[in-house]
């Protein structure tokens, strides 16, 4: 008998089992029960509008549907939001880290470059090139493995385990970037410089040991 007849022959084994058939009519009990209290309180709420009209209940049984609808849509659309703002937060661009092959900048390219953007007023930018400028300090220190592939998570996981300060402090900074870069968090100057100050002082920290 061939793999595919088999797996035909089980598969209806499973759906013509009384537990399996039990399952499914609790399943649409279930539903079709929230769908009459539904109904039967849209009846009463249009009812109770207008008392003096005579309410048919396919009218409420539409609204249902409409609500139902309308329901599941929204959520539809708030999971697509949820999970592109998740991936968009947990990831960095190639291009972002394309400066790591050939070390074509190092850290301290990056920073001086923010600083000249920042004095420009430029503080979207600025604020890239910080942020490039920390993630490409820690891998030539050895604190993170830089990769194309790797999220901001990682490198904070992997930084929490040689100091639990230094990781919270890089996340933070890695909101505000991912913020500003894809979401389109606007970065005004006090923004920018709190940035800059706190991976100037970590950097010359590490410079100093």
């Amino acid at each position: 008998m061939k793999p595919l007849d088999t797996f035909r022959e089980e598969l209806h084994k499973i759906l013509v089992t009384q537990e399996y058939q039990v399952y499914t009519q609790e399943s649409k009990s279930l539903f079709q029960g929230l769908f009459d209290e539904l109904k039967n309180w849209l009846h009463q709420m249009l009812q109770n509008l207008f008392p003096h009209t005579d309410v048919a209940k396919s009218t409420s049984a539409w609204l249902s549907y409409g609500i139902a609808t309308l329901g599941t849509v929204l959520l539809l659309v708030l999971l697509f939001l949820f999970i592109s703002r998740f991936v968009r937060q947990g990831r960095i661009h190639l291009d972002q880290i394309s400066m790591f092959q050939g070390q074509a900048f190092t850290a301290h390219d990056h920073l001086r470059e923010a600083h000249r953007l920042a004095q420009e007023g430029n503080y979207h930018s600025a604020l890239r090139n910080l942020f490039l400028g920390l993630i490409i300090y820690l891998d030539q220190n050895q604190r993170i493995v830089a990769k194309t592939w790797k999220t901001n998570w990682e490198y904070y996981v992997e930084l929490k385990d040689r100091s639990a300060q230094q990781a919270d402090s890089f996340y933070s900074l890695a909101i505000k970037f991912e913020e500003a870069m894809y979401g389109g968090r606007p970065i005004t100057k006090d923004d920018y410089w709190l940035s800059h100050n706190q991976v100037d002082k970590w950097i010359h920290e590490g410079d100093s040991k």
